[in-house]
């Protein structure tokens, strides 16, 4: 099990200190799959270099089945295995299978053990027809399955991903997903992703934390999120904009949002229908379509409103 207990971590920059992780708690069982969530800055990257021992936080503790990463740096080096979005953990000019082995010798394995989990992972990734092919000549998904392969040698407990469907095209994407469900599923591993990648996390249903500004906004499970902020229905209006400019003195400005202005057309959402009933004579209605509730909304209501809603 994964404990984060009251982690914080500041930087210094220009002779200001900057704040990108704020009094962080968060606990994660073996087997489970949490995704990471928030804009760029929330701290999303700093949290998964403190786990994987790159970073110390300033304050606060991290464990590991009860071992503290912070006070152990063999901890991270043992249990945790990372792909970190932006850097090289794989040679460009080796194989898949060299660079196991490479990777393997690093992490202080038997030659047996090298043998038995390269045969594992070329198997589990689809690989072995590739494995005596340089990886400079895979494609970006392909070479993203090598760089996880690598993480996984060491067969750590921990999995942490950084933006691991970045820039993959949709098959390559796709291909990385049922990876991180079967991961889970068959070997038990505790996988941390961070994403922006909304496909991704509806295809894994996977539990979502929410940062904003190095503080965690929300943690709960993707079906939960839907049950509580789907039960208000949107309706999507497109009315024209000379009938929108002469009933503005009329309208409530917070039973709407204006989304978009174009061709003389306004686009309008609102979840009110009553302020629809009492607009629908007065506004040139084009068109009126009601709108299921998707991650890219419960995204932007949870780091808009940014209610702390830690689990305990």
């Amino acid at each position: 099990m994964l404990k984060i207990s009251n982690i914080s971590k500041e930087f210094g920059k220009n002779n200001k200190k900057v704040q990108a992780l704020n009094h962080i708690n968060l606990q994660v069982d073996k087997g489970e799959i949490v995704c990471i969530l928030g804009h760029n800055g929330a701290g999303k990257t700093t949290l998964i270099k403190c786990i994987s021992g790159l970073i110390i936080p300033t304050s606060g503790e991290i464990t590991i089945d009860s071992e503290s990463v912070i006070k152990n740096s063999n901890i991270p080096k043992n249990k945790v295995g990372a792909v970190l979005e932006g850097s090289r953990n794989i040679y460009y000019y080796l194989t898949p299978r060299e660079n196991l082995k490479y990777f393997g010798l690093l992490n202080n394995l038997s030659k047996r053990e090298i043998e038995e989990r390269t045969e594992y992972y070329l198997n589990l990734f689809d690989l072995k027809n590739r494995e005596n092919d340089m990886v400079k000549q895979f494609s970006r998904g392909m070479q993203q399955k090598v760089a996880i392969m690598v993480a996984l040698m060491k067969e750590p407990d921990i999995l942490l991903l950084d933006e691991p469907t970045l820039g993959l095209d949709i098959i390559s994407s796709s291909i990385v997903k049922n990876i991180i469900k079967e991961l889970s599923e068959k070997s038990n591993k505790t996988i941390m992703i961070t994403t922006h990648d909304v496909r991704l996390i509806e295809n894994l249903d996977s539990r979502v934390v929410f940062m904003k500004e190095g503080r965690l906004v929300k943690d709960d499970y993707l079906s939960n999120l839907k049950n509580i902020i789907g039960q208000e229905d949107t309706y999507e209006l497109v009315i024209t904009e000379q009938s929108f400019k002469r009933q503005m003195n009329e309208l409530i400005e917070t039973d709407y949002q204006v989304i978009d202005n174009r061709e003389n057309l306004i686009i309008i959402n609102t979840t009110s229908k009553k302020w629809i009933a009492q607009n629908i004579d007065s506004l040139d209605i084009i068109n009126i379509n009601k709108k299921e509730y998707d991650f890219e909304a419960i995204y932007r209501r949870i780091l808009e409103e940014g209610a702390i809603n830690e689990k305990p």
